[in-house]
């Protein structure tokens, strides 16, 4: 066994080559690939565990867990899989909306409580709002994306903050 300064690992020393082969895909000394043990981190971290018990659980120090966590290649893989839980979220979402826009809607009109019609009102509210919001996210995306593929880049500069009647503004000089 000899010292190596890269090891992720706590351990103070590294198998030689010949020892190490069994467990060869938990190496990557450049940091690109993501080990198995990589892998497990990432999924029990996207399911809200702790560091310290992800680490645990993926038998890794917290210290190690940490340096993993670090690394680009685990970043963007943690990025893409965040995206991706989000998308599915979204979709089965998107699935329920109509039998539960037709729940708040049968509320709306014949609730014999006034205050669950108004509840379920400001929820119909609530989520055309939201759709319309998610409507103009999407359509911005889009100029963006075509700005992004022709270069050009937009001179936009918001409009100034509204004076507010009876505020004092410092100027720092």
């Amino acid at each position: 066994m000899t010292e190596d300064p890269n090891n992720d690992d706590d351990d103070i020393l590294t198998p030689s080559p010949e020892q190490a082969a069994p467990n060869a895909a938990d190496a990557d000394a450049d940091g690109d690939n993501l080990s198995p043990k990589d892998m497990r981190l990432m999924e029990l971290l996207l399911e809200g565990v702790t560091l310290v018990r992800a680490a645990s659980l993926t038998g890794i120090s917290e210290r190690t867990a940490s340096r993993r966590k670090k690394r680009p290649a685990f970043q963007a893989a943690f990025r893409s899989a965040q995206r991706d839980l989000a998308e599915n979220v979204r979709v089965r979402l998107i699935a329920s909306m109509n039998p539960a826009v037709d729940v708040i809607n049968d509320l709306v009109a014949g609730a014999e409580s006034e205050r669950v019609q108004l509840a379920a009102a400001a929820i119909a509210i609530k989520l055309g709002t939201l759709a319309a919001q998610t409507d103009l996210e999407d359509r911005l995306d889009a100029v963006e994306a075509k700005l992004q593929i022709t270069g050009v880049v937009p001179a936009w500069n918001p409009p100034p903050i509204p004076e507010v009647p009876g505020q004092v503004h410092h100027v720092d000089g």
